[in-house]
C-alpha cells in the first residue's frame, strides 16, 4: 500500500509540472514518509489495546514484532563495530609502514618505531573495547529468545 502511494505521489508530481525538479520529488517524498511515520505511529498504540483485548497469541506476536525491531539497530551496531576494527587496523598499518620509511631512511631507530607503535596500541585497544562495550547493548536486547 505504501509503495503505491510513493509511485503515485512521484506521478503527480510530474504531471503537475513535467519540468519538476528532483529536490522538490524528494521533498514531496519526504512528506509522505513522515505522514506514513505519524499514521503508524497513531494506529500503533490501537493495534497493542487490540491484541491485550484479543487475548496471550496477540500479545506473544507483538512482543516478537518489538524484538525483531531492535534487529536493525543490532547490525548497524554490529557493522560500526567492524567498520571501527578496520579502520583501527588500517591506521595502524599505515603508521608502521611510514615508521619503517624513516628507518629505511635512518631518521628514526626501530626501537623508536616499536615503542611508537606500543604507545599507540595501548591508545587504540581501550578506545575499541570501549566502542565495543557501548554497542553489545544493541545485540543483546535485538536477539531473540527462542
Amino acid at each position: 500500500m505504501y509503495q503505491r502511494a510513493r509511485s503515485i505521489i512521484i506521478a503527480e508530481l510530474r504531471k503537475q509540472n513535467p519540468k519538476i525538479s528532483a529536490l522538490t520529488i524528494t521533498r514531496g517524498q519526504a512528506a509522505l514518509e513522515a505522514a506514513i511515520r505519524k499514521l503508524e505511529a497513531e494506529l500503533q498504540p490501537r493495534a497493542r489495546d487490540n491484541d491485550r483485548k484479543n487475548g496471550s497469541q496477540g500479545r506473544s506476536d507483538v512482543a516478537e514484532a518489538d524484538r525483531l525491531g531492535e534487529m536493525p539497530k543490532a547490525l548497524a551496531a554490529m557493522l560500526f563495530g567492524t567498520a571501527n576494527m578496520a579502520a583501527i587496523i588500517a591506521f595502524s598499518g599505515v603508521v608502521y609502514l611510514r615508521g619503517l620509511a624513516l628507518v629505511y631512511a635512518d631518521i628514526i631507530q626501530y626501537p623508536i618505531l616499536l615503542g611508537a607503535m606500543a604507545g599507540l596500541a595501548c591508545l587504540l585497544v581501550p578506545l575499541s573495547r570501549t566502542v565495543f562495550r557501548r554497542l553489545r547493548g544493541y545485540s543483546r536486547s535485538a536477539v531473540p529468545a527462542r
